[in-house]
């Protein structure tokens, strides 16, 4: 029983290893180095532009505090360097992959 659960699951990795080509590992790292990029450079660049995304906060002894919203500030910079990344993809490179 063991024994064929393991020669179906060596089947099905050999089968998928086979199918991924050098053409699609290359579009999924561009992909991905695109990706990275852009949202650490988007997160550093605008994130104290973002509304909400730091608020101050006065305390009881006077003090003000900032507060940061890490979920809208992540949110934002992944929405917006996913179009980035889309639109550089679409015109630089998919273009030597057609």
């Amino acid at each position: 029983m063991i024994n064929n659960e393991l020669r179906a699951t060596v089947k099905f990795w050999k089968i998928l290893l086979l199918t991924v080509t050098q053409t699609s590992i290359d579009i999924f790292f561009s992909i991905l180095f695109l990706m990275m990029s852009y949202f650490m450079t988007v997160l550093g660049l605008i994130h104290v532009y973002i509304p909400g995304g730091i608020q101050k906060i006065k305390l009881r002894n006077g003090k003000i505090r900032e507060l940061v919203n890490l979920p809208k500030i992540f949110g934002v910079s992944f929405i917006l360097s996913s179009f980035l990344t889309v639109v550089m993809f679409y015109f630089f490179i998919f273009p030597h992959y057609r």
